[in-house]
């Protein structure tokens, strides 16, 4: 894979270069036409230069079928957005026709944590009583979905138009926003206040579900769309990104859906792109910002790229591929038959003397509490974070399936007694 370097990593090396020789010459000549070059290269790359500058991402190259490169910085002085307060903070999820328990558990372990900022959910047109009445107590924008808005576009599409409308709508929504998936997500503790603590607070944040060098975008679900209606491929080099998980500053994420509408409508109106299959917005997440189309103007005229969050370092914890594999082992050891076939034997497997708390078991990478890189705290039962730390958002748990069953029925009835407690 050719590696390319940036147009001002290249020109700084040719002006060294140029010194030397001259150096020979003459040492005051040389050092005029160095600094004639030096200043001249600056006024010809307008992006703003800094020591914190690190290389963050990769670029597919333009040519259909060239393998992506690493080319792209991004200025780690323009992160710094003013702090994101909760009460002008906003969680977006598409929310219609599930179970109560389901609005309990993304709702009330989201409300535990002491966010008191704006949730907006998309719901069906005729919800329940007990929802509603369920949203109203919970402080919930609940927003009917309406038949005929945006119908030309696939459910999986149609809600970044619909994003983009609510932020609009919302005035005090000013500070930090998370789009997220609803049935499959839950809260540990603020995700606001959580990325001000990590200073991440950049105007668009997308999250890896990379794990051990695995799970990157050759997978299926982004390698054989965006070939087909792009020309591009991945490498083993790209960690998949979740589309379900995004977050950044409101007018970081009006440009990120501004980009995911525009791609979404040429992948509408391409035979090559359309697919009947789900999943594809992932493919178009992904590609965007492989091929830096995912990035944010600040007021200043600076363009600032979208940053790939590494996994379980944020405030979002892709928790899938580890889930996962977790659950195939357990449904292995039972010798359970394939979904919907019931494995009860299955269900809190690793639950021992009622403590359904320690919900995974004591070895490394799972629930040890002398490893510092495990998944659990048996003590609370909480996914964590590299750092030993709470993942204050954790998506992709039902991919655990019915491990944790006990654990969250306790939480739901205890109220996530967890979720401000504090932690090292």
């Amino acid at each position: 894979m050719v590696i390319l370097k940036s147009r001002r990593q290249e020109q700084d090396k040719g002006g060294f270069y140029l010194l030397l020789r001259c150096l020979k010459v003459a040492p005051l000549l040389a050092m005029v036409v160095y600094l004639v070059i030096l200043f001249g290269n600056l006024d010809d790359n307008p992006t703003p230069s800094s020591s914190n500058t690190t290389s963050t991402r990769l670029q597919l190259r333009g040519e259909p079928g060239e393998e992506p490169a690493v080319t792209s910085t991004i200025n780690h002085d323009d992160k710094q957005e003013p702090n994101w307060r909760s009460p002008h903070s906003a969680v977006l999820a598409m929310a219609t026709n599930y179970d109560m328990k389901t609005y309990q558990t993304f709702i009330g372990s989201l409300r535990a944590t002491g966010y008191d900022g704006h949730i907006i959910l998309g719901v069906s047109e005729n919800p329940s009583e007990e929802l509603v009445s369920y949203c109203a107590l919970q402080h919930v924008t609940m927003k009917p979905q309406e038949h005929g808005k945006y119908d030309e576009y696939k459910v999986s599409h149609k809600r970044f138009f619909t994003y983009n409308d609510w932020i609009r709508d919302c005035n005090t929504c000013t500070d930090g926003i998370v789009l997220t998936d609803f049935r499959d997500a839950f809260f540990q503790a603020d995700p606001f206040a959580t990325a001000v603590k990590l200073g991440q607070q950049y105007p668009i944040m997308v999250f890896e579900e990379l794990v051990d060098g695995v799970h990157s975008a050759t997978h299926w679900l982004t390698n054989d769309p965006v070939p087909k209606c792009r020309g591009l491929t991945f490498t083993m080099d790209h960690a998949m990104l979740c589309s379900g998980s995004t977050m950044g500053s409101r007018e970081g994420i009006l440009d990120y859906l501004h980009a995911m509408m525009n791609e979404i409508k040429y992948w509408n109106t391409h035979a090559e792109c359309i697919s009947d299959g789900v999943g594809d917005d992932q493919s178009i997440h992904n590609y965007l910002y492989y091929t830096n189309q995912l990035n944010y103007t600040t007021a200043n005229g600076n363009v600032v790229n979208a940053v790939a969050i590494p996994h379980r370092t944020g405030a979002i914890h892709v928790v899938g591929v580890q889930a996962a594999r977790i659950y195939e082992q357990v449904h292995k050891i039972n010798n359970c038959q394939e979904w919907p076939e019931p494995c009860p034997a299955r269900a809190n497997y690793y639950v021992k003397d009622d403590n359904v708390n320690a919900w995974l078991p004591e070895r490394p990478g799972f629930g040890n509490p002398n490893d510092t890189t495990r998944l659990l705290d048996s003590a609370t039962g909480f996914i964590l974070n590299l750092d030993g730390t709470p993942s204050a958002q954790v998506h992709q748990v039902d991919r655990f399936n019915d491990l944790p069953e006990k654990w969250f029925e306790m939480m739901r009835e205890e109220g996530w007694p967890y979720n401000k407690a504090t932690f090292p």
